[in-house]
């Protein structure tokens, strides 16, 4: 018999978690201002319907998620109700600066203060005690400092005294008991708690005399002797599962209250109490092998699928190899993993699924598979096998590509938009012309199951982990692996629990931001097209949030991979901006090039939202912004199709029924897009950047394949208006061109660039504007070391005299050095740094303290 113990795990629906937890707000609902980096008056409707107003404040920051940025103002709600006894909230000092101070006033009488730092900290303010409805009010005082806030929660208050619930629930009743779980309903007391504390044990020996403590606050998933909290809430429902099969367990519930003063009284004197035992897995029966067994091949992968047998099955066992499977079948009882070689061949899939995909093999290569179904997961007597299997031979394909006889036969000889015309046409109908029926949102979790998967690097559990662009390390070690599937499962598929750092959990990362189109995900369609939606961690995911994609300088956030969220440095696009790594950029440019040709009849609908208006064009051609279709262009160029991308194409054409152009025929994007199109303008340069390094602004730009320019002139202002010329280079024999420009003089301050393309035989052009703002602390910049254990920290050419600190991101000072009148690079000693995140903080000879870097990540 297999026999699977489960972790004891009580989930319930509509219950408070906490006690006290009367009021929460977690920004979640700020408005986006436009600019994003703006400041100015925020009102919006938080959690639980209360009113909030933040003047002089930013909400493009975070700290858990979303968080309100304050300057020279406050944050306000007003007639908040059922009173407020403790208080407590998430600061972090953003920026430079020095005293901060948050004052919080309730009914405008101060009633604490709090000190944030560059590390985010909880400020708790306890025993407020105001009853009735009240006026919150925080003040960032300090002139010039830039806080943010996350996460306010406070306990409700009330001036009578509690007392102990003067009844008991009744008639507790059991139904829909499973092997695992059961759903509970009881009566309320009368009179009426205010709530109700369930506890649930497997022990006979019960609570053993322990007993709720009055005063103490129990939280769901607490241990009060051999019972655990399974729920505390006003509600009289409750699904419990996660429990052992065949097994009695033991029910107790306290009525509370806890909208008083002493909170929360519990009513001990005999409490509703009852039992109930868990269902006994039936015996296993032999299931029949499946059947209808199809194999797609592409150079590197074969996607497998089949019908699940007549009367069902629990699960598969997949094997393949090189010659036909011979002197094994699986053993009756025995439990296979994933990868173990067994006789000729090797297991490829273990699971329910009827489609998985078998990853990296060889090109031009003839595999033998065969799928055994089996029973023995959630009944006694198994593990049992059904035989015969179900079996079939396939080779892999010898190029790059699969794509079907005959799918772009209707783009030949067309260009720009006639071309892209014809390439939405073919997205959105099947081969035989019919069009094609979307796929759900739900069927994206199964898919990346089958298609978004790659062997395991770090850590224990699945063989196949998820491919995560956000979090994958190209060039060495991940910084952390995701098991697919759902948590119920063992993996760690998004069920909206919290994700307050990188690797908790992955999600549905749509590329092309919901809100640039207005998608919903209850629509089959454009907000479910698996194409341009990717599996990623869910904590980068609410990094990127809705912000375009661009090239960074001087990061604000920086992933443990290297992907960065920080002010856009391409030419043209402005504001905040999402840098994956050089490894994506192409399968992200290639996915948005993807998205404006299949759904262009919808793009004169499409507004862009607030973040996506440089990215969105609202015509049927070219649909894309030209800066932002440079930087597109740029990406697909530089980083061309992997095979990652080939094999997720085919799988794609399995999946939904169409294909990605740009990725099969690379060579499309050049001909959709181009200068006889007449749509790139300055004619001949295809983008142009800048990159912030110490004290000098490095300019970059990039001239299309028989451009004629005969020279460039680099121009500067600090108007944005008036420009003088800085520099010039002539033409040569390469494509891309760089310029560096020395802004130490120009202290604090926004200065502009463009690019002038100088010609012989005709009118000179202009490139766009590349902007950025100099700020004081930008002339240092760091370079850790780690394989050296040290960080380099460059002055450039400014002379610094102070301390240099060395800080993790909970604020635990690591190494620590005085300098006195250093300039050019200085390298300060460290210990050897785990995996994580570090700040560089230096403190000069005035006690003006600067942040170099505010975060960079270590791997190991």
């Amino acid at each position: 018999m297999r026999k699977c113990y489960l972790l004891f795990t009580i989930l319930f629906f509509s219950i408070a978690q906490f006690a006290v937890a009367q009021g929460i707000e977690t920004f979640d609902n700020i408005p986006v201002a436009n600019p994003t980096t703006s400041y100015g008056t925020r009102q919006w409707v938080g959690n639980g319907g209360v009113a909030w107003t933040a003047t002089d404040a930013r909400t493009d920051l975070t700290i858990t998620g979303k968080a309100i940025l304050i300057r020279n103002g406050s944050l306000t709600a007003n007639n908040i109700p059922n009173g407020i006894g403790n208080l407590s909230f998430k600061h972090q000092q953003e920026f430079t600066g020095s005293n901060p101070v948050l004052q919080v006033y309730v009914n405008n009488i101060l009633v604490g203060s709090a000190n944030p730092t560059n590390t985010m900290a909880t400020a708790t303010l306890n025993n407020i005690n105001v009853s009735g409805t009240f006026n919150l009010e925080i003040r960032q005082i300090t002139t010039g400092l830039r806080i943010k806030i996350d996460d306010l929660t406070w306990t409700a208050y009330s001036s009578t005294p509690c007392v102990t619930p003067s009844a008991q629930a009744t008639n507790m009743l059991f139904s829909g008991v499973t092997t695992s779980s059961v759903q509970l309903n009881f009566t309320a007391a009368s009179p009426v708690a205010s709530k109700y504390l369930v506890l649930i044990s497997a022990s006979p020996g019960g609570v053993g005399g322990i007993q709720p403590v009055n005063g103490t606050v129990y939280a769901v998933g607490d241990n009060l002797g051999t019972y655990k909290v399974a729920g505390y809430g006003s509600g009289v429902s409750y699904s419990i599962t996660g429990l052992l099969a065949g097994t009695d367990h033991y029910v107790v519930i306290y009525p509370v209250n806890d909208q008083c003063s002493g909170e929360p009284f519990y009513g001990l004197n005999s409490p509703l109490a009852g039992m109930f035992t868990t269902g006994t897995p039936l015996p296993c029966t032999r299931p029949l092998s499946p059947s209808g067994l199809q194999l797609t091949p592409s150079q590197n992968q074969v996607v497998v699928s089949y019908s699940a047998p007549v009367g069902g099955t629990e699960q598969y066992i997949a094997v393949f190899g090189i010659q036909p499977l011979a002197g094994w079948l699986p053993q009756d009882g025995i439990t296979y993993l994933q990868s173990q070689a067994v006789g000729n061949a090797s297991v490829a899939y273990i699971g329910a699924n009827t489609t998985f995909n078998i990853p990296n093999l060889n090109p031009a290569t003839q595999y033998y598979v065969n799928v055994f179904s089996f029973n023995g997961i959630a009944c006694t007597g198994g593990t049992l096998y059904g035989t015969p299997s179900l079996s079939g031979q396939v080779a892999t394909t010898n190029n790059n590509s699969n794509i079907p006889s005959g799918y772009y036969d209707t783009i030949t000889g067309k260009t720009c938009a006639d071309l892209k015309s014809a390439l939405a046409w073919r997205a959105n109908y099947d081969l035989a012309k019919n069009v094609l029926v979307p796929k759900t949102y739900g069927d994206l979790w199964i898919q990346y199951l089958i298609s978004d998967v790659k062997p395991r690097e770090v850590g224990t559990g699945s063989a196949n982990v998820i491919w995560d662009m956000y979090s994958d390390n190209p060039n060495g070690l991940d910084p952390y692996n995701f098991t697919p599937g759902p948590v119920s499962g063992g993996g760690q598929q998004d069920n909206g629990g919290n994700a307050p750092t990188e690797g908790i959990f992955y999600n549905r990362e749509h590329s092309v931001p919901l809100s640039w189109f207005s998608g919903s995900t209850g629509t089959p369609g454009e907000a479910t097209d698996y194409l341009h939606i990717v599996p990623t961690d869910k904590w980068v995911n609410a990094l990127r949030d809705s912000y375009i994609f661009g090239e960074v300088t001087n990061p604000a956030t920086t992933s443990f991979n290297g992907s960065k969220l920080g002010p856009n440095a391409f030419s043209g696009l402005t504001g905040t901006a999402f840098e994956p790594i050089d490894a994506y950029k192409g399968d992200l440019a290639r996915a948005f090039l993807y998205f404006v040709t299949r759904y262009q009849d919808k793009m004169p609908s499409f507004t862009g939202g607030t973040n996506g208006t440089q990215a969105f064009d609202p015509t049927l051609y070219p649909s894309v912004d030209i800066p932002y279709l440079r930087l597109m262009l740029k990406w697909h160029q530089q980083d061309p199709v992997s095979e990652k991308e080939r094999n997720r194409n085919d799988a794609a054409y399995t999946f939904q029924g169409n294909r990605n152009p740009f990725v099969d025929l690379p060579e499309l994007g050049n001909l959709v897009w181009n200068d006889q199109c007449g749509i790139i303008l300055p004619l001949n340069l295809v983008w142009f950047k800048g990159t912030q390094l110490g004290n000098h602004i490095k300019l970059e730009w990039r001239i299309t394949r028989g451009a004629d320019p005969v020279a460039f002139e680099i121009e500067r202002s600090l108007n944005g208006r008036n420009f003088t010329t800085v520099g010039q280079l002539s033409r040569t024999n390469q494509d891309t061109y760089t310029w560096n420009d020395n802004v130490e003089k120009l202290g604090a301050s926004r200065v502009y660039y463009r690019i002038r393309l100088k010609y012989s035989q005709k009118a000179d052009t202009y490139s766009d504007i590349y902007s950025t703002h100099l700020q004081g602390d930008a002339k240092y910049t760091v370079f850790p070391d780690v394989t050296a254990n040290r960080v380099w920290v460059d002055f450039g050419t400014k002379t610094f005299t102070g301390q240099i600190t060395l800080v993790n991101m909970s604020g635990m000072r690591l190494a620590q050095m005085n300098v006195d009148g250093m300039t050019g690079r200085f390298s300060l000693p460290t210990p050897i740094l785990a995996t994580g995140k570090y700040m560089v903080v230096l403190t000069d000879k005035k006690d003006n303290v600067k942040p170099v870097s505010l975060s960079f990540g270590v791997l190991r």
